[in-house]
C-alpha cells in the first residue's frame, strides 16, 4: 500500500475536521493548519539549504 504525503494527509485532516465541527470551531481549526503549513514550509527551505550544500560539494 502507497504511504500518502504528509502535506496531503494533513489537508484531509484538515477537511474532515472542518465538516465535523461548529462554526465557531472553524477559525481555531484554520489557525492550527495554518501554524502547520508555515512549520512544513520551514522544514521544507531547510532542507532545500541542506541540498543545496551537498551539490555545492559534489560540483567541487
Amino acid at each position: 500500500m502507497e504511504s500518502e504525503a504528509p502535506g496531503r494527509m494533513a489537508f484531509r485532516c484538515f477537511l474532515n475536521d472542518m465538516e465535523k465541527s461548529s462554526f465557531e470551531n472553524r477559525s481555531l481549526i484554520k489557525r492550527k493548519c495554518r501554524k502547520n503549513l508555515i512549520l512544513m514550509k520551514n522544514n521544507l527551505e531547510q532542507i532545500k539549504v541542506r541540498i543545496d550544500r551537498v551539490n555545492d560539494c559534489i560540483n567541487l
